[in-house]
């Protein structure tokens, strides 16, 4: 109920998210089919942006064991369709390499499943897309602790830079995939299975690419990390930590889970503190989230849910780091690092999704069905959506809360019904501030947005600082920034909406490989 009424608020429509079956008309897979024209901008038409960049996310599907908790795409690994992947995933990308046309690269980055299961996949994608990054762009990868040693870090490495390349993984990486063991190094370091969420590397303003890992350690807590079935300890965890930050990536950020059933919030803050302590680039603080096919639910109440994000953003107060979302930390010397705030972006892979210019579509989450379309030629797009200008720059609003500040400037802004009322209530109500020209009086409104690239949304902005965020005056630009205060409100209606809208569109892919379509 409460999703239908925020929709209706902030649209004007008493409608919803409808996805209908296959690619629609803006997408094909073969190089040969046009791609067709559409008043409201579907993706690589050439009717606009030709010249902007987009970012890649690709998926590796790819575990050594299936942590019940994670809801991503994911499956046992295996040698027979691990290789299939690879050709499917191949094709993908290079259909996707021939429709860009003029457009750059900003970001790519691998997630999962266990991106390392395929070393060979990172290869292939950052070598085809190498000379279309823009200057600087970013280029991350999730890591298990299971990747973890100082020679796969260094393979992965010069692997995203393009410096002294290897023609083969070493030996801990490629030993896996000939031996049928999914994963890194089995031999070397390394006990367990799952990634990191999705992250956007942000750019380093230097003409080489930044390169950037996200390892999912989850906890440094022995009791946590054995209710999460993750079959290492916590001293595991801190080596491979080390070992990441000790291996020339431009940032390393660390994951751990809060909001486990068990776990207190000084329990998660001690998580915090530790990591942030061995000077870690950024750390992401996910709590734990509840889909309808995953076997864990968060047994926290609002209040307990409420005292461990405020425990959290005190620890990062105290450690000097910048809160750059609702549940991220950032070391002020440090590119932040999330990709799912990305206004453009292209997925390749099973269980991928594409937005750009107000179209959204979502690939397969069946692996061998994947494989299949891209066999015979075929799209593997699932659903996809076009949506309404007022759904766009909802869409874009949402992102831009779970950052933290809203610049009330952006064309999208004007598109949200009465978004200057609601912000103007949630300042009396003690859930944010304004700065910039309007905070001072000053007139505004209409300022185009600057790039258009497909970069982290609000790379260029000032992350939050401590338990109070911090925006600064763009060229005169207005913006709303929430406090702790309204970063928890927004926590409770992120993890609603998780429910309502994301989790009902997965659970609908998981159940057919190819839906008949969904209303959201």
């Amino acid at each position: 109920m409460l999703d239908r009424i925020l929709y209706r608020l902030l649209t004007g429509s008493s409608g919803g998210f409808s996805f209908r079956p296959g690619p629609g008309s803006g997408w094909k897979v073969s190089n040969s089919d046009p791609v067709s024209e559409s008043p409201r901008g579907l993706p690589l038409s050439s009717r606009s942006h030709d010249d902007s960049s987009v970012g890649l996310y690709v998926h590796i599907p790819f575990c050594r064991s299936l942590c019940a908790f994670c809801p991503y795409t994911k499956v046992l690994y295996s040698d027979g369709l691990a290789a299939a992947y690879l050709g499917a995933l191949t094709a993908e990308a290079k259909a996707v390499a021939a429709k860009l046309g003029s457009r750059r690269v900003s970001s790519i980055y691998f997630g999962g499943g266990t991106p390392m299961t395929m070393p060979d996949a990172i290869r292939m994608v950052v070598d085809l897309f190498r000379e279309r990054l823009v200057p600087g762009a970013g280029i991350g990868v999730e890591l298990h602790p299971q990747d973890v040693d100082p020679a796969s870090l260094g393979w992965l490495r010069d692997t995203l830079t393009g410096g002294g390349v290897a023609t083969e993984a070493p030996a801990s990486v490629r030993s896996c995939t000939a031996s049928g063991r999914p994963g890194a190094l089995s031999k070397c370091s390394g006990e367990d299975a799952e990634g990191a969420p999705e992250s956007d590397p942000g750019l380093s303003g230097n003409g080489a690419p930044t390169t950037m890992v996200s390892l999912g350690v989850e906890s440094l807590n022995q009791r946590t990390l054995d209710y999460l079935g993750r079959g290492y300890g916590p001293d595991k965890a801190i080596q491979t930590v080390e070992m990441a930050m000790d291996a020339g990536f431009g940032t390393t950020n660390v994951d751990v889970m809060t909001c486990i059933p068990g776990q207190s919030a000084d329990e998660a803050a001690a998580d915090m503190r530790r990591l942030l302590h061995m000077g870690v680039g950024q750390v992401s603080a996910y709590p734990l989230m509840d889909f309808s096919y995953t076997r864990y639910r968060t047994s926290h109440s609002l209040w307990s849910q409420r005292r461990t994000l405020a425990t959290l953003a005190r620890v990062g107060a105290e450690e000097g780091y910048e809160r750059s979302s609702v549940w991220t930390w950032t070391r002020q010397d440090t590119l932040k690092y999330s990709s799912i705030t990305r206004e453009r972006y292209i997925g390749i892979g099973a269980g991928a999704a594409t937005y750009l210019d107000g179209y959204f579509g979502v690939n397969t989450f069946d692996v061998r069905a994947y494989v299949d379309a891209l066999s015979q030629g075929r799209s593997p797009v699932a659903l996809h959506s076009v949506l309404t200008p007022q759904e766009s720059a909802l869409y874009w609003l949402f992102w831009r809360c779970y950052e933290g500040r809203i610049d009330l400037d952006a064309p999208e802004a004007g598109l949200v019904k009465g978004l200057r009322g609601w912000v103007n209530l949630a300042r009396r109500l003690g859930l944010g501030t304004m700065s910039g020209s309007r905070a001072r009086g000053g007139g505004g409104g209409g300022a185009k947005l600057a790039g258009g690239d497909g970069r982290l949304a609000g790379s260029d902005t000032q992350p939050m600082s401590g338990t109070q965020s911090v925006s600064g005056d763009r060229g005169g630009k207005s913006f709303f920034t929430l406090n702790d205060k309204g970063l928890f409100l927004y926590h409770i209606l992120e993890r609603h909406y998780t429910r309502a809208y994301i989790g009902r569109l997965w659970a609908a892919c998981r159940e057919a490989a190819f839906p008949q379509g969904i209303t959201l």
